[in-house]
């Protein structure tokens, strides 16, 4: 897969993983003892991201407001990821035209 590609796929897995512990978190909002996680994301040589650990959140309790600002911040990451695939996917479909 082009390289570039590679980077809207993995931005489109961490985003997807991001997602699914914050809405564990919310779930769990009013859960005690439950500790809330978070997602950790490293960057892929040579381009890309991934979530390198999930673990628990030591700083504090969970907090609903905190969890809604997470999902928003999710969502902007796959659907930037999301529109950038698409934008390579029709460049590499063009380039495929003019070269065939």
């Amino acid at each position: 897969m082009d390289m570039s590609l590679n980077a809207s796929v993995s931005g489109l897995n961490a985003a997807t993983i991001r997602q699914n512990v914050t809405a564990q978190n919310v779930a769990n909002v009013y859960t005690n003892p439950y500790a809330p996680k978070e997602a950790l994301q490293s960057d892929v040589f040579p381009v890309g991201t991934k979530v390198s650990t999930v673990r628990e959140n030591t700083v504090g309790s969970n907090d609903v407001a905190r969890e809604m600002v997470n999902l928003n911040e999710n969502k902007n990451m796959y659907s930037m990821n999301a529109k950038a695939f698409k934008m390579q996917d029709r460049m590499l479909g063009e380039l495929i035209n003019l070269v065939g």
